[in-house]
């Protein structure tokens, strides 16, 4: 019972704009971190966004510029701009502006694929034309000799000069 006489005679005693000044502290105390929390909440929302977006949009360029060198891997301009790139979204996925020997060794390894990849088809060495058979014997090459003279193929002068040349190497 005291209690209560003693809060009931506080509160009659009190300045009304005292207690309109009191309630406006409090209300401040509850809201002011309230807002600023939510201030927070906002920003960490729009920055993990721009991050989100900020990715995609270095992982396409990135993408793009080695679809770019599939099709034209001889060119130094855009292989140089596709390690732009690669450097650049490995650093945006990083959140970092360093680099590691890994993500360089990634880029190296994309730009060799691009590269080998845009290569024509290796075609297999054509066989070599089968080399007529020699006839084994001294005979039969003249015999082949005076074959081609009759069906007129070789003259009289490429006749005699063959037909030396076969007997000179017995």
């Amino acid at each position: 019972m005291l209690t209560l006489n003693f809060y009931s005679s506080l509160l009659l005693h009190i300045n009304p704009d005292d207690l309109i000044f009191g309630i406006f502290c409090v209300g401040a105390i509850i809201i002011v971190p309230v807002v600023l929390v939510a201030a927070i909440i906002v920003n960490t929302n729009n920055r993990n966004k721009e991050t989100i977006r900020s990715r995609e949009t270095a992982r396409s360029a990135y993408y793009r510029s080695l679809d770019r060198l599939k099709r034209d891997p001889a060119n130094p301009s855009i292989k140089m701009e596709t390690i732009r790139l690669g450097r650049r979204y490995s650093s945006v996925m990083r959140d970092s502006a360093g680099r590691t020997i890994f993500d360089e060794v990634a880029i190296a390894n994309d730009i060799n694929a691009a590269c080998t990849m845009a290569l024509p088809p290796q075609n297999p060495p054509l066989p070599r034309p089968p080399v007529p058979a020699q006839p084994k014997s001294i005979e039969e090459r003249l015999r082949r000799l005076a074959d081609l003279k009759a069906a007129g193929l070789i003259d009289d002068a490429e006749y005699t000069f063959a037909k030396a040349s076969i007997i000179d190497e017995i």
